[in-house]
Formats: structure tokens, sequence, C-alpha cells
């Protein structure tokens, strides 16, 4: 009875060992299986349903095909040299540390389904605070003699022109899917952030995430000043109110929301008001190098 008891012991163990030798030759041959399953496990210890996806496979709710700022970077090779990857990468990290929080909160499996239950909750404004926190936790700061495009070295701050706030939150917000626009108003571009229903919205003034540190607390949304408040309404720029000074007329299109196509002229509008005239050659053949959606000069406005 005991040879025998030990004879099953002991093939629960060769077959045990078995399966755990066909676990390491897979992992072996497909490694991104174990990074799904560590990423899978880190993510259920953090209150995380099981199976969640911290980017979506498809995207339909955001307005563009190609990420703003990836498209923002590859423009900018016309004018200068640019590290495209190493910009799209600071992004990326900041989107996944955004839909990890997304879901933490919620309790949902995806950042579409978690954005919904925010804004029923009426916990946007939470969202879009935390965003700027992650912007400071990355240690990014704003210097209008910098860019994102030319990276600082790794462990140092990264020092990014204002123009590419509005664009890294933009990346972020298309790589996860939400509803969010860019703006763009006479000066600059910010962000429309909309619930799925289209019902309410709320503006993310990107230059200003910093005031969250500097306070130490979370500044009051409707605080009557430009440059101390991180989210706002909607038509609080439109309005000329809290000590905007619109220009008398208002600029064509200003504070229209951009599409794939006006995207373009948009953003080569503010890479000129910071590099200077641009050769139209130089800057078809960086947009037609990268296969973009719509190549600049069939742009007409161009």
């Amino acid at each position: 009875m005991f040879d025998a008891a030990r004879t099953g012991r002991s093939w629960w163990w060769m077959g045990a060992g078995g399966v755990l030798l066909v676990g390491a030759a897979v992992l072996w041959a497909r490694p991104e299986l174990g990074d799904r399953a560590l990423q899978q496990l880190d993510l259920a210890s953090s209150g995380v349903p099981v199976g969640a996806t911290l980017w979506p496979a498809t995207r339909v709710a955001t307005p563009y095909a190609e990420s703003p700022l990836q498209l923002a970077m590859v423009l900018e090779g016309a004018w200068v040299p640019v590290e495209v990857d190493a910009a799209v990468g600071v992004a990326d990290g900041l989107a996944t540390s955004l839909s990890r929080w997304m879901l933490q909160q919620t309790g949902t499996s995806s950042p579409q389904a978690a954005e919904a239950a925010l804004w029923e909750a009426g916990r946007i404004d939470e969202l879009l605070v935390h965003l700027a926190t992650l912007l400071r936790d990355a240690n990014v700061h704003a210097r209008t003699s910098h860019r994102l495009s030319q990276p600082e070295p790794e462990g140092q701050p990264i020092y990014v022109h204002p123009d590419d706030l509005a664009w890294l939150a933009a990346h972020v917000a298309w790589r996860l899917d939400l509803h969010a626009e860019l703006v763009r108003s006479p000066i600059h571009h910010y962000l429309v952030f909309r619930s799925p229903n289209g019902e309410r919205s709320r503006a993310f003034e990107a230059t200003c995430f910093r005031r969250v540190d500097a306070l130490g607390v979370v500044v009051p949304h409707d605080q009557p000043s430009v440059g101390r408040r991180l989210v706002l309404p909607e038509d609080h720029y439109p309005r000329g109110v809290g000590g905007i000074r619109n220009p008398t007329p208002l600029p064509p299109e200003a504070y229209a929301t951009l599409d794939d196509r006006t995207l373009f002229v948009a953003l080569v509008e503010r890479l000129t008001a910071r590099h200077g005239p641009v050769d139209t050659e130089a800057l078809c053949k960086a947009s037609a190098d990268a296969g973009v959606r719509y190549a600049p000069c069939e742009v007409e406005a161009l």
C-alpha cells in the first residue's frame, strides 16, 4: 500500500514537472505570453479585474486616426532632428499609468468603460488632475527653449516646449480611446474631454499641470484666473473671461476643434511659430516617410 502511495506521488510530481517544463518551453519561445501573464497578475494584485486591458485594441471614440503627438514629432523633423520613438515612449508610459489608475478606481476592465464610469460618478476632474500628477511625477517641466523631440539623457528631468504638453495629453487620450479633442486657440492648443453621450464636457489646460503641485492642493476649478486653472468649463477661453485677452477680431478657426485634416494645418502653424518658416518639400517628405494618413502638401491651407 505504501509503495503504491509513493508511486502515485511520484507520478504526480512527474506530471507537475512536465507541465512546468512545457510551460517554460512555451514562455521561452513566446516571451510576450509571460509578459502578459505577469501584467495580469500585477493588475489583479492592485484590484483590477482579471482580463483587463490597459490599451484598447481598437479605437472608436477618438477623432484621430494617428496620435497627434507622433504626428507633431514627425512633422517637426522637417525643421530639426527628432527622436520620435523616445517622445512617444514618454507619452505611452503616461497612458499606461493613467489607464491603471482608471481601472483601479472604477473596477472596470477597459479604459473606455472606466471613462464612462468616471463621468457617471461625476469624477472626471479627478481623472484630469491625476493626469497632471503623472506629468509631475514623470519629472516633466515646460521650457520654451526645449522640445520633447530632443529628450534629455535618461534619469534627467524631461524638459518640453509648452506646445508639447497638449500633444502629450492628446496622445494619452488617443492611446486609451477617450472622448477628447484638441482645440485651437489664438495662441496654443488645449483639450476638451467629453462624456460618452456628449452631454457634458470639461476643458483641460495642460500648461497648468504644475499648479496642483505648487499649491499642494487641487486648485478650485472655477477660480477666475488664467494660468491657475487646470480644468475649466469648455466655453471659458472662447468667452474671454478670467483675464483672457482674445484678439479682436479673432483669427479664422479660433476655438475650433481639430479633426484629422485640420490637425495637420494647426500643428504646422504651431511648429512654424516655434522654429520659423519651413521648406514645403521637406515637410511633405517627413510626412510621406512616416506614412501619415494625410500628406501636408495635400492640404490647401498650407
